[in-house]
């Protein structure tokens, strides 16, 4: 991992390559092989708001050259028609080690955390998947994960030793996307399938402090709800659906409606006053308590608005 600038390339070059590369996982969402009669039937409906897409992601680059990948996270998210409500974000530890563990619902909910987090040293776990190695200016802040054995850990390795340098690091804690809180109850008890993995990290690095992150709102419901998701039996792959969905509408429809990502940050904890016997047990009664606490919080800002 270095921090040096990547290549130099033409916006025109970055806005192609990317465009062709989201058709290829929103065909795959569909549940289309790539290069099948799915992929070639739909690729000229899909062209105009793929390219958009790749143009939004061009400016990305930029901004997270000029800027860091916060401020260009925040500075993205609006052309997404994509805004950040949050609270606790002053908690968040401005320097030594930092374990920041979330729920993960998928669509861009990873951008709208990173917008809030002001830490230049903040790295993430991420799922090792072609479209995000097609970003190669942001592998300088990615652990990709294959879910292979000796990948997974590898990573995990990497991870810690960043820790172990007084960073910090973004870990979605279940692996995999979980269902969307602001329609589903069921993403409460995903909670207690959160990886082992956080408890690893904490005990490799004992000086470290854990912070909770809870998201919703980031795939609205009304996508959540379309009847083209029902062409997938799975709940995760229904909402994956939903998001490229969400975004498709977002490039193509002047008037599609703004999401609104809704983040709360816990209290930081030091792993050293946590429980040492019971750990996970412990962190995953926070996620879920935290959890009821934020859609309390979520239910009365919309009743104000």
């Amino acid at each position: 991992m270095t921090d040096q600038p990547v290549q130099a390339i033409t916006v025109d070059e970055h806005a192609s390559r990317l465009g062709r590369l989201i058709i290829d996982e929103i065909i795959y969402a569909f549940g289309g092989k790539r290069n099948g009669w799915l992929q070639k039937l739909a690729t000229p409906l899909l062209r105009n708001p793929a390219r958009h897409f790749g143009y939004i992601a061009a400016e990305f680059y930029d901004q997270v050259n000029r800027l860091g990948v916060s401020q260009g996270a925040a500075a993205t998210l609006p052309r997404f028609k994509h805004q950040v409500q949050a609270r606790g974000i002053e908690r968040i530890p401005k320097e030594g080690p930092l374990l920041l563990v979330s729920n993960h619902p998928g669509g861009l909910d990873s951008l709208g955390i990173v917008s809030c987090i002001p830490r230049n040293d903040l790295r993430a776990l991420a799922t090792d998947v072609k479209f995000l190695h097609q970003l190669d200016y942001l592998e300088r802040y990615l652990y990709f994960v294959d879910f292979k054995s000796t990948g997974g850990m590898l990573a995990l390795r990497d991870a810690i030793r960043h820790m172990q340098s007084n960073g910090a690091l973004l870990l979605f804690a279940h692996g995999e996307v979980e269902p969307e809180p602001e329609s589903f109850p069921a993403a409460r008890d995903e909670i207690a399938r959160w990886s082992p993995s956080i408890e690893i990290i904490l005990r490799k690095v004992p000086e470290t402090r854990l912070q909770i992150l809870t998201v919703s709102g980031a795939v609205q419901a009304h996508y959540l709800r379309h009847p083209l998701t029902l062409i997938r039996r799975e709940p995760a792959r229904r909402q994956k659906l939903a998001e490229f969905l969400q975004v498709i509408a977002a490039m193509l429809i002047p008037s599609a409606k703004t999401t609104f990502i809704h983040i709360t940050a816990g209290a930081p904890i030091m792993t050293l006053e946590m429980d040492e016997g019971r750990l996970m047990p412990g962190i995953i009664q926070r996620g879920q308590s935290q959890m009821d606490g934020h859609l309390e919080w979520v239910k009365s800002i919309s009743t104000k608005a």
